[in-house]
């Protein structure tokens, strides 16, 4: 719960600069309290855009301040056409899902 209401806390304040960003479409979140997580996906016109936004002091004082409450972190990007948003959550988590698989260590049988 603290991580949620941390999120939430340094979301709001996030909030604005987030939606005068260039290229910024829109964002959600998704909490999942039964795996005490909280999805996000956002929409942005193109990786460029996106990338200045991580580089943004904005952005680099959030990740900052929440990164002592936050065990771990999953990202995931593709590209979707405008007639195919909004991108229906239960893609949002499949997408997670494959990423954080391909990023977790093999395990040897024995």
């Amino acid at each position: 719960m603290l991580v949620a209401t941390r999120w939430s806390h340094h979301a709001g304040k996030r909030q604005p600069r987030l939606t005068t960003s260039e290229g910024f479409f829109g964002s959600s979140l998704e909490p999942d309290l039964r795996r005490r997580t909280l999805n996000t996906v956002s929409v942005w016109r193109d990786r460029d855009v996106l990338g200045a936004f991580v580089r943004s002091e904005a952005h680099s004082r959030v990740v900052a301040q929440t990164r002592a409450c936050l065990a771990s972190s999953t990202f995931a990007t593709w590209t979707v056409l405008g007639a195919q948003l909004p991108v229906p959550w239960v893609l949002v988590r499949e997408r997670l899902d494959a990423a954080t698989n391909e990023s977790a260590p093999a395990v040897e049988a024995t």
